[in-house]
Order: C-alpha cells, then sequence, then structure tokens
C-alpha cells in the first residue's frame, strides 16, 4: 500500500458533486448512472446511463413570459402534477432544483413580492381616498348646516320687523273702521272698500246697515 503524503491527508474527503450538464437544467436530482455490461461469456465491460433530457417550454404565469428549459422526464411528470412549473419551483426542495431551478425560483420570488407589495400599496391609497372622501363630505355637511344656522339667524329680525308692520297694518284698519263709524253716526256716507274680505267687510256691511235704518 502507498503511503498518503502528510500535505493530502489535511484536505476533506471528496464528495459526490452533479455532473456539469445537470447545472444547466431541471434534472429533478437525476445523475449519470455508472454500471456494467454483462455478456453470456461472462466479461463485463463498464459503461454509464445518462438521464433522459427533454427540451420544454412552459408558460409562467408570474413572470408573464414563456420559459424554456431542459428537463429530465422524471421533472416533467412532476411539473405536470404540481400544475404549473412556478407552483412546481416554490414547492421543490433545493437539494432537487439545482442552479437552473435555483435561479428561477429566485426570479419567481421576486416577480410575486413585487406583486404583493404594490397591492399593500394599492390597498393604502385605497383607504386613504376614502378617508379623504369622508372628511370632504364631513366638512361640506358642516358647512351646509353653518349656512342654515346664519341664515336662521339673519332671518328672525326680519320676521320679527314683519310682524310688528302687520300689527301697525291691522291698527289702521280698526282707526278706519272707528272713523266710518263716526262717519255713520253723524249721518254722513261711507263708501265700502270692496277688497275687504271675511269679518272687516261683513263688520263694515252690518255697521252700516244699523246706523243707516236709524
Amino acid at each position: 500500500m502507498i503511503p498518503t503524503l502528510p500535505a493530502l491527508s489535511t484536505l476533506p474527503p471528496i464528495t459526490s458533486q452533479p455532473f456539469k450538464r445537470a447545472t444547466l437544467g431541471l434534472f429533478h436530482g437525476k445523475l449519470i448512472q455508472y454500471g456494467n455490461n454483462v455478456p453470456h461469456s461472462k466479461k463485463k465491460t463498464r459503461r454509464t446511463w445518462l438521464p433522459n433530457i427533454q427540451t420544454k417550454t412552459y408558460n409562467s404565469e408570474v413572470l408573464e413570459s414563456y420559459v424554456k428549459v431542459k428537463l429530465t422526464t422524471k421533472a416533467l411528470k412532476t411539473i405536470n402534477k404540481h400544475g404549473s412549473i412556478d407552483k412546481y419551483l416554490l414547492s421543490t426542495p433545493a437539494s432537487l432544483l439545482g442552479d437552473e431551478g435555483m435561479r428561477l425560483r429566485i426570479l419567481v420570488r421576486e416577480k410575486l413580492d413585487a406583486r404583493n407589495a404594490q397591492k399593500v400599496l394599492d390597498a393604502q391609497d385605497a383607504l386613504r381616498a376614502k378617508a379623504a372622501a369622508e372628511k370632504e363630505a364631513k366638512n361640506v355637511e358642516e358647512n351646509a348646516l353653518r349656512l342654515e344656522e346664519e341664515e336662521a339667524v339673519t332671518e328672525e329680525p326680519q320676521r320679527t320687523g314683519r310682524v310688528g308692520e302687520q300689527s301697525v297694518k291691522k291698527g289702521k284698519a280698526v282707526r278706519v273702521d272707528k272713523q266710518s263709524v263716526a262717519k255713520l253716526e253723524k249721518g254722513q256716507t261711507v263708501k265700502v272698500d270692496k277688497q275687504l274680505q271675511g269679518k272687516k267687510a261683513s263688520e263694515s256691511r252690518i255697521a252700516e246697515g244699523i246706523f243707516g235704518s236709524a
């Protein structure tokens, strides 16, 4: 047995690594398999088995574009099982995705994060707009109530003035009626106003009839 050099003894043990082609597509953990061809002569011949690679184009709803990838038949069946390549990339473990799968997963997650952030911003803008509309409606209502109160305050003195004028007019009408009665007592003729209505007109006619007969 050949002794190990001291420099080589400090190196970490060699671990199996995926072949280079597996980093360029979705291989779902598939690697090169090694074995032997064993004929009837029992003379073994070393050989390898490569994964069955297909080239497919998928429509990514999240990325809003078509994605062309190289993948194994195992990955193809898994994508069909999940329903879309986006769900496959988000739900498959990183150990089965490989470099290309992780690159696509990062793109999908960034797109989803941007969409969610935009939804949050839109919701905040909608809440601000609703609050502004409610505040504006409240201000309009308060202004309308203030205007009604101001109009009521300005109409109150006018109403009292109108009541005073009506009372003055009523007093004048009563004085006129007394003057007509006095003229009737003296035997003078009095012209009755045809525009008198209601009680005043009837009282004038009754008084005229009484004093006229006397």
